[in-house]
């Protein structure tokens, strides 16, 4: 028998693959690669916000690293994917929905796990979540 935590390494290796998606659309954003600039335009949005939701998602991606934090992190994770299925609902772009989907649902396990951390802080200053 093995000493493994089989759901450790589940719950990690979910956190490495948002990391990586995540991450790497951040960092594209950030340094402006033409596909996003392009991307952008057809979208309809400004530029600065191509930086801001670039920063955004580096951001995001710390805080999931971050115990305290990793709820959060994945909730404002949600949020962007929510804006992206949106987008690409808009554009006509469905496939990247699925994409969006996929990294919704991991956004909802990392919260479900971390739901007892989110609610112990709520509890120490008094307060109840819904």
């Amino acid at each position: 028998m093995s000493d493994i935590n089989w759901k450790n390494v589940g719950f990690y290796l979910v956190l490495a693959f948002l990391t990586f998606m995540i991450g790497s659309s951040g960092i594209t954003k950030l340094i402006g690669m033409q596909e996003w600039v392009e991307a952008w335009e057809l979208y309809g949005y400004q530029p600065w916000f191509m930086y801001f939701i670039g920063a955004l998602q580096i951001v995001t991606v710390i805080m999931l690293w971050i115990p305290k934090l990793r709820f959060w992190g994945a909730d404002f994770i949600a949020i962007v994917m929510l804006g992206a299925m949106y987008t690409n609902f808009n554009v006509g772009e469905y496939l990247g929905i699925i994409q969006d989907v996929v990294i919704l649902i991991l956004c909802g396990i990392v919260m479900w796990v971390t739901w007892d951390s989110f609610t112990s802080v709520w509890n120490r200053v008094g307060v109840q979540p819904a």
